[in-house]
């Protein structure tokens, strides 16, 4: 269970529920090579809540038709690239309506030393997160 293959299909299956009955079509890509990484529980627990929280904000405000999602193997570690054809929004000038959301994935980020990115523009909305 430590291994990115066993966090893919969970993230694979949980985007799938997501948008199943919402129209957005889902494209998800995550190479064999990325397989075999393996890692903690920590990391696992954290990549998987920023990975929930930003593929429900897509689905619910984003008004997007595609979803991407993408796991790659690079040199030292993994990264998850997540992003949306939607109206996006000012990350700069934003106001949570009702929870903590980005601030919560950048604190997550930083538990497991990792470095989280998002950029957003009208139709186009991306979260990276580079473990």
């Amino acid at each position: 269970n430590d291994s990115v293959k066993h966090l893919a299909n969970r993230m694979r299956t949980f985007a799938a529920d997501l948008v199943a009955s919402s129209g957005i079509e889902l494209h998800f890509d995550s190479p064999s090579s990325i397989d075999d990484v393996k890692l903690s529980m920590e990391q696992r627990k954290n990549i998987f809540l920023v990975f929930k929280e930003t593929v429900y904000n897509s689905a619910k405000y984003a008004d997007c038709k595609n979803l991407y999602i993408e796991l790659a193997k690079r040199e030292k570690g993994i990264v998850l690239k997540v992003w949306d054809d939607g109206k996006g929004f000012d990350v700069n000038n934003y106001t949570s309506k009702n929870g903590n959301g980005l601030r919560n994935m950048k604190f997550r980020a930083e538990e497991i030393k990792a470095v989280y990115q998002i950029e957003s523009q009208p139709g186009k909305t991306t979260t990276t997160l580079f473990i």
